[in-house]
């Protein structure tokens, strides 16, 4: 009987190339753009309190509204945390803050719009854009 022949190793296969992405999505508020604080300074004045406190109430309700999306008392936790008056925190006083933060919150960001386009339109990728800002017809 003939010994067996040693077995050869299997020849080592190339790694598949690594396809180029075909997914991105952009995070805008505070990443690839200004985050609406930026408006801090008006909805501070508008709530009638420093800054600082303005931007403790906002933190606290965008906490409360993101654990809760349906959260109706945005502006009434943003000014109760932010120590306004009981009797201070009127829908006037609300409108006055939400119009205050308007310009930061509803601004175009032509620039991050034009690179997800051309991502979309050369390369073909899918492109998601997270962002709380309200801009329409960017």
């Amino acid at each position: 009987e003939e010994p067996a022949a040693a077995e050869e190793p299997a020849a080592a296969e190339e790694p598949a190339a690594a396809e180029p992405p075909r997914v991105l999505v952009l995070d805008c508020g505070g990443i690839t753009n200004p985050d609406c604080e930026a408006g801090n300074e008006s909805v501070a004045a508008a709530m009638g309190v420093p800054p600082a406190m303005a931007r403790a109430g906002h933190k606290a309700a965008w906490a409360r509204s993101r654990a809760s999306p349906h959260e109706a008392g945005y502006w009434h936790t943003a000014m109760e945390v932010a120590g306004v008056a009981e009797a201070e925190r009127t829908p006037e006083r609300a409108a006055a803050c939400e119009a205050a933060l308007a310009p930061a919150l509803r601004r175009c960001y032509a620039e991050t719009a034009a690179v997800a386009r051309r991502l979309k339109e050369e390369r073909g990728m899918v492109v998601g854009v997270i962002s709380n800002h309200l801009a329409r017809g960017c």
